[in-house]
């Protein structure tokens, strides 16, 4: 083959550059919709953001908790229902939550899966997620 033949892959994007674009795409769905805050879109986001991770080459999984007694986000204060991704980079597990705002925290939340920082993201039973993620997709 003729080097003039060849092409160079592109560079696989990172975490932080999906969930960016993720969230520009995310803010532009709730201006349309006339909504200012990522208040209770934390399962809606996880899903687009999971597709647009895994189509970037990242084993993702959504995760969730109740807040209560099975997972959740925990704060140094509070704790609280929601849905973030788990996404696999270079042998590591991530945490990549695009509605963390809506608690107080950055607008985009990539940190490792161990991290014992606030916010904490405490998997909740994934049997009930994966439940609460199919009836989404399906209806």
């Amino acid at each position: 083959m003729s080097p003039h033949h060849l092409t160079i892959p592109p560079a696989r994007p990172s975490l932080t550059e999906i969930a960016q674009k993720a969230r520009i795409i995310l803010d532009g769905l709730l201006a349309h919709c006339n909504v200012s805050s990522t208040k209770g879109t934390c399962l809606y986001a996880s899903l687009m953001l999971a597709a647009m991770l895994t189509r970037g080459g990242y084993p993702t999984r959504i995760r969730g908790g109740d807040g209560y007694a099975d997972g959740g986000l925990y704060t140094s204060s509070s704790q609280h229902g929601h849905y973030w991704c788990e996404a696999t980079a270079d042998n590591a597990d991530f945490i990549v939550d695009l509605t963390a705002d809506q608690f107080g925290f950055e607008v985009v939340v990539i940190k490792r899966a161990n991290a014992t920082d606030w916010p904490r993201y405490i998997p909740g039973c994934q049997a009930t997620v994966d439940l609460h993620v199919s009836l989404n997709l399906e209806g």
